[in-house]
């Protein structure tokens, strides 16, 4: 962080907590003024690396996001390299916000381990069915071949 920037937002550099000068995460209880609605915020400060990470490419993943959570997020030039994140909304929305979804294949791993025991036991279920059939088969190209 920047010594303007640390001059005035507070901290001592790297994350702050709400500008107390404590690292961490902030979260405050909304004054109700002005544009802000929301019942709580919270304020990330992060280096410019940082903050394309938490944003994504056009945006993406901080639109994703707020699609899932319904909190409000703004994300802040600052001088130099610091960018500062708002997250705005109740507290199970910013709670959300900060939960990491497990990937798509996580979700699937299950689906795919019951599709492949039905598969398996569709697999069995003709091997036992065809078994006697082919047993005849056999046999009688035995006793086809012993005459």
């Amino acid at each position: 962080m920047s010594k303007r920037a640390r001059e005035e937002y507070g901290g001592s550099g790297g994350r702050d907590a709400g500008g107390l000068g404590q690292p961490g995460i902030g979260l405050a209880r909304s004054s109700g003024g002005g544009s802000w609605s929301a019942e709580y915020h919270t304020v990330l400060l992060l280096k410019a690396s940082e903050f394309a990470k938490v944003i994504g490419r056009q945006g993406k993943i901080v639109n994703e996001l707020r699609q899932r959570t319904g909190a409000h997020i703004k994300g802040i030039d600052l001088v130099g390299e610091d960018r500062m994140v708002t997250i705005g909304g109740t507290g199970t929305q910013i709670e959300d916000a900060f939960e990491v979804p497990p990937p798509p294949t996580l979700l699937l791993l299950p689906l795919l381990l019951l599709l492949l025991l039905l598969l398996m036991s569709m697999l069995m279920l003709m091997l036992f069915l065809m078994l006697p059939i082919l047993l005849l088969l056999l046999l009688d190209f035995d006793l086809d071949q012993r005459r």
